[in-house]
């Protein structure tokens, strides 16, 4: 299908352009061996590297070149799962199509990144030999191939963490082998990016326990783990590179802010289910016979008298501080970002356009403006198009339910500022804080207040599959959205493309 000349430069772009990621940096050294044809020795890594390197070339990203090697890596990668166990190479090029988005359209795709970074890491286990590297690193002897293999696992088991905490699926690494991830800092070489990537993969581990260890949020809204483990990593926070532990640190808490909220509400839905069942039959003449119970659920938490619930707040709260985070950083280190964090800050977009009085002490107009600076960044960094619709859609919503104007021309909230002038941007969460609300919320005793609470739903809205059925032991962020949300999310989650138009007609909150 490509040149070698043309397969050679979309590699180079591919590289160039996650040439700050820790997993390109293990990568690059496999890819770009002078002593080895990549296409004669692993076609399907070779394949793989092209099909990234198409989404950061216009020229080929519209293409239906881009479809086709595409569907052929999709058909090398079914190739690669019926076999075991698997080189160095494909465990490298698998782990690419679940770090990095490369669908060429908006359509429906079938790669799901949690089942193929757990596959991933189930054949690494039979490819890697962590006795031998272990023995060798104690005797002193340990090779430029050992650390390329423990680095590599660490790559894959980070990831496989991150889509498990995010979906609230469970792992597949047993602990004793997340435990050789740190066999990277043994090694003499070590960097500050492989500690920070030890770092994650602690964190993330601690976000999956087993539902017998599961963190918790206390009344003020901290986890004494996560406050334990920013404790022990904090020397690395001040470090240029550390953004993506910045973004973690605030995922996490929002996570197990969404993880609280969930069980909340299903610890109070007994108690509410008789009000729920007799609003539901009042009211039922007035509902679409097709309206579910996260429906009912969107109408009650978007009602201008809603009164917000401690939960809510936190959630909020952890979402704007993903965004501030994103908003501070740099065009290259956005380009950088893998897609397990384009899809939490979509997820903290829809959060914060959802959640009307979840947080009343931040204004509107404070968001509009976090919100216009992201959407600059976001087209000067081509990041993916699902961010830029929910950012849209939240702007538009925002604007709407606060009567503040939006640009006609460019789509973006100003007032005396130049069009397109996105500079005055809030800091952090205090510089939010509208401080002429006449009514501050009060954060404690919220959990005694049954009027604070939604209605609990009675189950799921359909009868398809959930992450919330029996065999998940917690439910993802986006729990509380219908199936076909979800699914039309996962969509995105997966690859890196969602249907706006399915989006726009099926979610009620954007």
């Amino acid at each position: 299908m490509l040149s070698k000349q043309d397969a050679d430069m979309l590699i180079q772009s591919f590289l160039r352009r996650y040439r700050s990621n820790y997993f390109i940096s293990n990568l690059k050294g496999i890819v770009l061996d002078t002593n080895k044809d990549l296409r004669a020795t692993s076609p399907f890594l070779h394949a793989v590297c092209c099909l990234h390197g198409m989404v950061s070339e216009e020229e080929y990203s519209v293409s239906p070149l881009h479809r086709e090697v595409y569907e052929e890596v999709r058909r090398k990668l079914g190739q690669v799962l019926l076999a075991t166990p698997l080189p160095l190479e494909e465990l490298l090029a698998i782990s690419a199509m679940c770090l990095f988005a490369s669908a060429p359209s908006v359509g429906p795709e079938y790669i799901d990144s949690w089942v193929l970074s757990g596959h991933c890491a189930q054949q690494a286990m039979l490819t890697i030999n962590f006795a031998k590297i272990s023995a060798n690193i104690k005797s002193g002897d340990a090779s430029l191939e050992d650390q390329k293999d423990v680095r590599l696992w660490g790559s894959i088991c980070l990831n496989h963490l991150q889509w498990a905490a995010a979906t609230g699926r469970p792992s597949f690494l047993p602990p004793h082998y997340t435990a050789y991830c740190l066999l990277t800092l043994d090694i003499g070489q070590a960097t500050i990016d492989d500690a920070m990537n030890v770092a994650e993969i602690m964190l993330y581990s601690s976000i999956v326990a087993p539902s017998e260890r599961l963190l918790s949020l206390s009344t003020e809204g901290d986890c004494p783990e996560i406050e334990a483990w920013s404790q022990k990593w904090k020397h690395l926070f001040n470090m240029p590179q550390s953004i993506c532990l910045k973004l973690g640190y605030h995922i996490a808490y929002l996570i197990l802010a969404k993880r609280a909220l969930n069980i909340s509400r299903a610890n109070h839905s007994h108690a509410s289910r008789h009000m729920s069942t007799e609003e539901d039959f009042t009211n039922s003449k007035d509902k679409p016979s097709g309206s579910t119970n996260a429906d009912r659920d969107t109408e009650r938490t978007a009602h201008p008298g809603h009164r917000p619930t401690m939960f809510e707040v936190m959630v909020v709260d952890s979402a704007i501080l993903v965004l501030q985070t994103l908003s501070r950083m740099s065009d290259n280190q956005t380009r950088c970002l893998p897609v397990f964090y384009s899809v939490c800050i979509t997820y903290s977009i829809l959060v914060v356009s959802h959640y009307r009085h979840s947080s009343s002490e931040i204004s509107d107009e404070s968001l509009l403006g976090l919100l216009t600076r992201l959407k600059a960044l976001s087209a000067d960094a081509k990041m993916s198009s699902a961010m830029k619709f929910a950012i849209d859609k939240a702007m538009t919503k925002i604007a709407t339910r606060s009567h503040k104007p939006i640009c006609q021309q460019c789509r973006c909230y100003h007032t005396q500022y130049p069009c397109g002038n996105t500079d005055v941007i809030p800091q952090d969460l205090d510089s939010l804080r509208d401080t002429s609300h006449p009514q501050k919320l009060e954060i404690a005793g919220v959990e005694h207040d049954k009027d604070r609470y939604d209605a609990g739903r009675e189950g799921a809205p359909s009868d398809k599959p959930t992450d919330f059925q029996p065999g998940n032991r917690h439910a993802g962020l986006w729990e509380d959205l219908p199936w076909d949300v979800r699914n039309c999310f996962e969509d995105f989650f997966s690859v890196g493309g969602i249907d706006h138009s399915k989006l726009e007609q099926m979610v009620p909150c954007v």
